[in-house]
């Protein structure tokens, strides 16, 4: 769960840094504070799915950029 939310919170920083956003500019666009985004960039924190939806949003990328997806195992 850990590597998760490193993993979710590496994806954010990569996209906001490649519009060139500071963490208090995606803050005021997801509607948190700057240590919550902090928080989830640095991998303290896992973000409930609605907050996911937000950044995805505000990011202008679908949920599967910021969450990773592991390779599918047969049932």
């Amino acid at each position: 769960m850990a590597r998760t939310r490193s993993k979710v919170g590496r994806n954010i920083r990569k996209l906001r840094e490649a519009r060139g956003w500071s963490g208090a500019e995606l803050a005021r666009r997801v509607r948190l504070t700057r240590g919550g985004v902090w928080a989830i960039e640095v991998g303290n924190v896992k973000p409930p799915l609605a907050t996911m939806e937000r950044f995805a949003n505000a990011l202008g990328v679908s949920l599967s950029e910021i969450i990773p997806m592991g390779p599918q195992r047969a049932a």
